[in-house]
C-alpha cells in the first residue's frame, strides 16, 4: 500500500514537471528555463526534483513531447476518418488541417496553447524539433501518412523540397497563428485557425522556381 502511494506520488510529481515544462519552455524558451525554475514552478521543494525524475534537460523536453503526442495522434485519426468519408485525402489544405492543427487545439488547464507554444520555441531552440527526435514516423504514424498525401497532392513539388518545407511548417503556422492571435484578439479562434492553415498549405504546395527545381534534380542526381 506504501508502495502504490508513492508510485502515485511519483507519477504525479512527474507530471506537474511536465506541465511546468512545458508552459516555461513555451513562454521564454527551450534554452532559457533552468531545471531549477521548472522545478520550482511544478510546486516541489526540491531544487533537484527535474534530475531526480527525468535526469536531464533533454529527457524532459522528449517527455513533454511524448505525453501530449497520443492525444494529438487521436485527433488525426478522427480527422482522417472525417476527411476520408468526405473523399478529401486528395486535398492538400485538408492534409495540412490534419497535420497541424491539433498542435493548437490543445490547452493546457489555465486555456492557454502551451503545447503549440512549447513547439515553437523548439522550432526555434539550437537543435530544434528534427535535430532531436530526427523524423517523427515512429512516434506519429498519422503525421508521416499525412506527410505522405501532401507529397502526393502536390506533384509539382519534389519530394525532397516537400520534407523541407514540411520541416519548417509548424513554426510558420504556429508563429503566425500566435502573431494573428495577438493582433487580432476580437476574430474568432477558428477564422484565424483557418487563414494561417490557408497560407501554409500554399507555402508548401508552391510551385518552386525553375532555378531551383533544376538544382535541386542536379543536386538529387550527383
Amino acid at each position: 500500500m506504501k508502495t502504490a502511494r508513492r508510485d502515485d506520488r511519483g507519477a504525479a510529481a512527474r507530471d506537474a514537471i511536465i506541465d511546468a515544462a512545458e508552459a516555461l519552455f513555451g513562454e521564454y524558451g527551450i534554452d532559457r528555463v533552468s531545471l531549477r525554475q521548472i522545478s520550482t514552478a511544478a510546486g516541489g521543494a526540491n531544487n533537484f526534483a527535474v534530475q531526480y525524475h527525468f535526469g536531464d534537460r533533454e529527457t524532459l523536453i522528449r517527455a513533454v513531447f511524448e505525453k501530449r503526442l497520443p492525444e494529438i495522434e487521436r485527433m488525426r485519426e478522427a480527422m482522417f476518418a472525417k476527411a476520408e468519408a468526405e473523399q478529401r485525402l486528395g486535398d492538400p489544405r485538408m492534409v495540412a488541417e490534419i497535420l497541424f492543427r491539433p498542435s493548437v487545439e490543445i490547452r493546457n488547464g489555465a486555456g492557454k496553447r502551451s503545447y503549440a507554444a512549447f513547439l515553437l520555441s523548439l522550432s526555434f531552440s539550437q537543435d530544434g524539433l528534427n535535430g532531436r527526435f530526427g523524423t517523427v514516423s515512429n512516434l506519429a504514424p498519422l503525421a508521416a501518412r499525412a506527410a505522405a498525401l501532401m507529397a502526393k497532392a502536390a506533384p509539382q513539388v519534389s519530394p525532397d523540397l516537400i520534407a523541407q518545407r514540411l520541416a519548417l511548417a509548424p513554426a510558420l503556422f504556429i508563429g503566425s497563428l500566435f502573431h494573428l492571435l495577438r493582433n487580432a484578439p476580437h476574430v474568432p479562434d477558428d477564422l484565424l485557425i483557418g487563414d494561417t492553415l490557408d497560407m501554409v498549405t500554399a507555402a508548401i504546395t508552391a510551385a518552386p522556381a525553375p532555378a531551383l527545381a533544376e538544382a535541386i534534380a542536379a543536386a538529387g542526381a550527383q
